[in-house]
């Protein structure tokens, strides 16, 4: 049992306790009412038991219509209710959290508000209870904006100071020119690279006037631009000043007006570019794009530019091209070497220079080839031109060893209008005459006729059929037996047959040429040795006894870029395992000029084991001392000389000189073209060794020489 006088102590200090709340709560109260934030006691579902009369101020509405209402209700954006209910709940007792909320009143916008709760510390069993205090920070929110404003333009005067500090080196150290001109274009401000443009100490050009520097040739272009200016139009030109130093100097300009805010013009920006040195290429480049670098003339495209204007101007009734390709010119560079050759080409223009009349115009076409353009020269007129110029070249032009050179050339004339009027058609038609002054021989000079262009374009359709029946493998050879003095075969010419479906049976004299011209006559020749050999091959094969096989090279092979001819030979005797010593070559005596690396390429050729004949003997350039150092081991005299034997003396005298000339040098002789018994007759009488020719036997096919292999007997003779 308790003791009485203790509980009487206790009751009595509980209602001290009591009173003294009693006297403290109205102060408590006035404190929370007073207070400058609102103050809520919410329940477990976030109900208001409890408020200062701030909350009902601030949102408008009743006291009594806050208690029992959810705290949600209020707010601004529905889901921060939600995101408050669970940060609440997670709260320990005597725990508090913070966050930023947005109250929305029925009428108008309340500043953002923060908002701490606390969980309060209650007996066990008793239901949750928060206390929540809402604060006005829109104060807060302008100090800090104010402050972060404040950062922000620090940042940004820092920023703007450390631009300014760039933009002046930057300026300081542009390679162009920029300054400022007042309305009189006079100089304000000017940058380093102005004043170096200008020539002139930094600060000397302030004050100075642009037009002090223009060239005389230029001082218009100014004076139209400041009509330009005023009306506050930017201008770029190119301009031609003197400098401080007094050399000239070509620059790029850029004027742009300056405005004030008011729009009122009160100068210009200048910018500028020293393009001298580029300037100066330019003219160059154009002068190497227009003008031949060894000899000074013009070139083509400055010849075409050329007749353009005299033909756009219509000022000329005739005009005459004298295309012209000298003669022989390939044989002093082989000979003397390119130095001499240049030097040759340089006198050939100086020449021209000197013979020339006023007006015309003269330029080198690439290689060996120049042009004449005479206005005022009819068809008439341009033929005799072209032999003045002819005879005049021939005695006056020399070698630089002091030598002389009959100097000519080949030339194709074209006149204006009888032959076209356009540059491009005149060109063409000087060089289609041209082309037929070639096939004409040396020194010719022909005047353009329109039934070349017909044969050029036949010749083109013919080149076009020859590629792919080498392509399609549509050629074949043929075979023409050699004989000795007896009629036995020692030997045959392989000669190349073509079939054509438009042309029929297309002479060789007709498409050996085009190959020639066209660069075909590699392919063309490559293919006829592959065909001999694999031919000699199969007979081989086949248990017959095959002769040495004569196959004609065409001078263009000589010399050839790689793979050179000894190359391709080795390489194709290689692959049909056949024995050089079935294999001959007939070379074109006008391959024996003194071409570079042919002696070496005859030697390689010769080292292979095979044959090299001279075909054509008596009719080219050859002599006893080519004769004797290069590895020919048979002479192959020419067919005209056969014709007139038996009529002709000098016939007989050059046909048996040949001959001893052959023996006398250890080599064998053979004559083609050998048609009757009389000229077979006096061959065998001046000690021929072999004999061709129809008298003998006619070309025939694979199958019919390899009956007469076969067979072994002597040839009928006549057949």
């Amino acid at each position: 049992m308790s003791d009485p006088r203790r509980l009487e102590r206790e009751v009595k200090r509980l209602q001290f306790e009591l009173s003294q709340a009693v006297r403290v709560l109205p102060h408590l109260r006035q404190m929370v009412e007073f207070s400058g934030d609102v103050l809520l006691l919410l329940d477990a579902e976030l109900r208001v038991l409890e408020s200062n009369g701030r909350l009902a101020t601030m949102l408008g509405v009743p006291a009594a219509s806050l208690y029992q209402q959810p705290l949600g209700r209020w707010l601004a954006i529905p889901q921060q209710a939600d995101v408050l209910a669970a940060r609440l709940h997670d709260l320990q007792s005597g725990s508090s959290c913070r966050m930023e909320v947005e109250l929305q009143p029925p009428d108008g916008v309340l500043p953002p508000m923060e908002l701490v709760a606390r969980r309060l510390t209650l007996p066990s069993g008793v239901e949750d209870r928060w206390t929540v205090s809402l604060r006005d920070i829109s104060e807060r929110r302008r100090l800090q904006s104010s402050q972060a404003m404040l950062e922000v333009q620090s940042s940004l005067i820092d920023q703007l100071r450390s631009s300014e500090e760039r933009y002046r080196q930057l300026v300081e150290q542009l390679g162009d020119g920029l300054a400022l001109l007042d309305l009189g274009l006079v100089f304000q401000f000017a940058n380093p690279a102005t004043h170096r443009i200008f020539a002139l100490p930094e600060g000397q050009l302030e004050g100075r006037g642009l037009g002090e520097f223009v060239a005389e040739q230029d001082r218009g272009t100014l004076e139209q631009l400041s009509g330009a200016l005023l009306a506050a139009q930017s201008r770029q030109f190119r301009l031609q000043i003197v400098d401080g130093l007094g050399s000239n100097r070509v620059l790029d300009v850029e004027l742009t007006p300056r405005l004030d805010p008011e729009g009122v013009h009160v100068g210009s920006s200048l910018m500028v570019r020293d393009i001298t040195e580029l300037s100066a290429a330019r003219l160059e480049l154009e002068r190497l794009a227009f003008n031949d670098v060894l000899t000074g003339l013009g070139n083509e495209e400055s010849s075409r530019r050329f007749l353009e204007d005299r033909l756009g101007r219509r000022i000329d009734r005739h005009l005459t091209l004298l295309w012209l390709d000298l003669d022989g010119f390939r044989r002093v560079n082989h000979t003397f070497g390119r130095a001499t050759g240049d030097h040759l080409l340089w006198a050939v223009a100086d020449h021209l220079r000197r013979w020339k009349q006023p007006g015309d115009w003269l330029a080198r076409l690439g290689g060996d080839e120049f042009l004449v353009i005479r206005p005022g020269c009819d068809a008439m007129a341009a033929e005799t031109m072209a032999a003045e110029l002819q005879a005049s070249i021939s005695r006056n032009v020399f070698l630089p060893q002091g030598e002389e050179l009959v100097l000519g050339f080949c030339g194709g004339l074209s006149v204006f209008p009888d032959h076209g009027q356009e540059a491009d058609v005149l060109l063409r038609r000087a060089a289609t005459a041209l082309s037929q002054a070639h096939d004409q021989g040396q020194g010719q000079v022909v005047l353009y006729e329109m039934a070349f262009t017909d044969r050029l374009r036949a010749e083109l359709d013919l080149e076009g059929k020859l590629r792919l029946a080498l392509e399609n493998g549509q050629l074949h050879l043929n075979y023409q037996p050699q004989v000795d003095g007896q009629g036995q075969l020692i030997g045959y010419e392989a000669l190349v047959r073509w079939r054509d479906g438009d042309h029929g049976l297309v002479s060789p004299g007709q498409f050996i040429p085009i190959a020639e011209k066209t660069g075909l006559i590699h392919s063309l020749g490559r293919w006829v040795v592959e065909e001999a050999c694999r031919q000699q091959r199969q007979w081989l094969e086949e248990g017959l006894n095959p002769r040495p096989m004569a196959v004609n090279v065409s001078p263009r092979q000589f010399p050839a870029a790689p793979p050179l001819l000894s190359r391709i030979v080795a390489e194709v005797l290689q692959r049909h395992d056949l024995p050089a010593s079935l294999l001959e070559l007939e070379i074109t005596e006008s391959c024996l000029l003194p071409i570079s690396g042919l002696t070496q390429e005859l030697e390689d050729l010769a080292a292979l084991g095979l044959t090299l004949a001279i075909d054509d003997f008596g009719t080219g350039y050859s002599s006893l001392t080519y004769l004797h150092r290069l590895p020919i081991q048979k002479l192959k005299i020419d067919q005209s000389f056969v014709t007139n034997l038996e009529q002709s003396p000098s016939a007989r005298l050059i046909v048996q000189t040949a001959i001893a000339m052959g023996k006398g040098l250890g080599l064998k002789t053979m004559v083609e073209g050998v048609e009757t018994q009389g000229q077979a007759s006096l061959l065998a009488s001046l000690g021929c060794d072999g004999y061709q020719g129809y008298y003998f036997a006619r070309p025939m096919e694979a199958h019919q020489l390899a009956a007469l292999l076969r067979d072994g007997s002597s040839l009928p003779l006549g057949s």
